[in-house]
């Protein structure tokens, strides 16, 4: 099951609203339970990342994010579907929404995958993925 953080379509017909708070995400995680009952196994979680951005400042560039896509820079922060911070910042944040909501999986768009690398070799190091 996949989580993409986007709403309508805005009047441009291709930016979309984002709906990367906290309580959207946990309405949407608990359809798919809902969904999913009775099921020997729930359906796998991922979450299509948007941004990526390895950096000291998270709370600044949340900022910035929010700020083009008019959203709250905590939620930018909490969501899945920005990785914005240190590599370890980010690597806390994977498993804080592997916990609340049972992401395991990620897609990232391509323009970011540099980054995921340096994601991918942080968490190789601290032993979080193989």
């Amino acid at each position: 099951m996949g989580l993409s953080g986007l709403g309508r379509t805005l009047p441009d017909g291709y930016m979309h609203e984002v709906r990367w708070n906290g309580a959207d995400i946990d309405r949407q995680v608990d359809l798919v339970e809902q969904g999913a009952a009775g099921r020997a196994d729930a359906p796998a979680r991922e979450a299509l990342v948007q941004m990526v951005e390895v950096t000291d400042d998270a709370e600044g560039a949340a900022h910035e994010i929010a700020r083009r896509l008019d959203c709250d820079a905590a939620e930018v922060l909490a969501s899945p579907y920005a990785w914005v911070g240190t590599v370890g910042e980010i690597a806390a944040a994977l498993a804080e929404h592997e916990r609340r909501w049972g992401i395991t999986r990620y897609v990232v768009r391509e323009a970011h995958l540099d980054m995921v690398d340096q994601v991918r070799a942080h968490l190789s190091e601290a032993g979080s993925v193989s």
